[in-house]
């Protein structure tokens, strides 16, 4: 390293003390683009700062609540300044090694947004936005371009129940839009090589009502088990857009031969037909012949020997569809209270709130002896009997 810089060192020490000196220092390794040294620098100054020893030392540390208080919020702009430094100089993954501390803030979600992808820093906003959560769905669209559905839909499983409801909700609603859009260009570019002819419409359920053939020689027109998939992952989407998107992916995976439709997990086990009648009931098409299908497996269901799961997909359905009540009604009708469920579906104490109707939730904690139970729909009923209007 030069000498000189040395020099400037010493001379700061002798002409302005330890501050100056520090401050020579930090400048010097802000200069020299020494992120990690110039923290070091800057937290030796603000414990100068505050009188306080330059170095920290767990034994001998001892601080007022004042001295405290004032340490970590100075320690913590410092780590601001050094993050959006780094952030604005595109150093994503060091950035957010300083961010961290203050959590996911409004700043630097907007910083992260308004940063371009490019193929350096593609991966670490894919790690930044999706993985540590600043922007969940721009990070998830990005993996869908970059690494593929195969590399998203594996993503997606392995941190689905880490994601908030409206994340999964985000994210999911872009895979079923990605891989329906995937399909359909696929099905019009064999049509129009079978036909000599494209089609009018780029409806995907258009394309198959009219094409028949289109599955002749166990013909396929996407990786099976990646449709497979997304058609599962679509249920835990709030549009009816991806609804419909999902529902003519149902009708796509029915007509293919058998040897390609992988089953599920019940009651989703003829995965197709399954999940044709649960997005046709959401979207009220059929909505009766649905909700029937999923209470004669609910009702079927051995929920000692096996999962609740049956029976909660059934309550949810009922949930989502405004049926609060009856969702309630099956719910202590069907699930034991000694039964843990999945937890897919809210508890019943949720279910009555929705409802508006906590008569018989009191009436089963009463019929069961569950007095805390019982004394927490009851101070929950009578929370929204007062919040309502006069």
């Amino acid at each position: 390293m030069n000498t000189s810089l040395f020099e400037q060192v010493d001379r700061a020490m002798t002409q302005k003390g330890v501050a100056g000196m520090l401050e020579c220092l930090a400048n010097l390794m802000q200069g020299a683009d020494r992120s990690h040294e110039w923290f070091e620098i800057r937290k030796m100054q603000i414990r100068h700062e505050l009188r306080l020893p330059l170095l920290y030392s767990e034994q001998s540390e001892v601080l007022s609540d004042e001295q405290r208080r004032e340490l970590e919020d100075r320690l913590l702009a410092a780590c601001q300044e050094l993050g959006n430094r780094l952030l604005t100089e595109g150093k994503l993954r060091a950035a957010w090694n300083y961010l961290r501390p203050l959590g996911v803030t409004d700043s630097v979600r907007d910083t992260v947004r308004n940063i371009e992808a490019t193929d350096d820093n593609y991966e670490q906003l894919v790690e930044l936005c999706f993985y540590e959560g600043l922007d969940t769905r721009r990070g998830f669209q990005l993996l869908l371009r970059r690494f593929g559905t195969c590399n998203a839909i594996t993503t997606l499983h392995a941190h689905a129940r880490q994601l908030s409801s409206g994340d999964r909700d985000a994210v999911a609603s872009l895979l079923v839009n990605h891989l329906y859009d995937e399909l359909t260009e696929s099905v019009v570019a064999h049509i129009k090589k079978q036909t000599q002819v494209a089609p009018t419409s780029q409806r995907l359920v258009d394309l198959l009502q009219h094409n028949e053939w289109l599955f002749d020689d166990r013909a396929y027109h996407i990786d099976t088990s990646h449709l497979s998939s997304t058609v599962q992952l679509a249920r835990s989407c709030d549009h009816e857009t991806t609804w419909n998107q999902a529902r003519e992916l149902t009708e796509y995976g029915r007509r293919l031969d058998p040897s390609l439709q992988y089953p599920g997990e019940t009651p989703f086990h003829d995965t197709y037909v399954a999940h044709g009648h649960f997005f046709s009931a959401l979207l009220d098409v059929e909505r009766d012949q649905g909700l029937t299908y999923f209470e004669q497996l609910a009702r079927a269901a051995d929920v000692y020997q096996q999962t609740t799961l049956a029976v909660e997909v059934y309550v949810d359905l009922l949930a989502r569809i405004g049926q609060a009540d009856a969702a309630l009604q099956i719910f202590l009708e069907l699930i034991p209270p000694n039964i843990p469920t999945t937890g897919l579906i809210v508890s019943p104490l949720h279910l009555a709130e929705q409802s508006g109707n906590f008569t018989p939730l009191l009436d089963h904690y009463r019929g069961q002896e569950r007095l805390v139970e019982y004394g927490a729909a009851l101070a929950l009923a009578n929370e929204q009997k007062r919040s309502e209007p006069q």
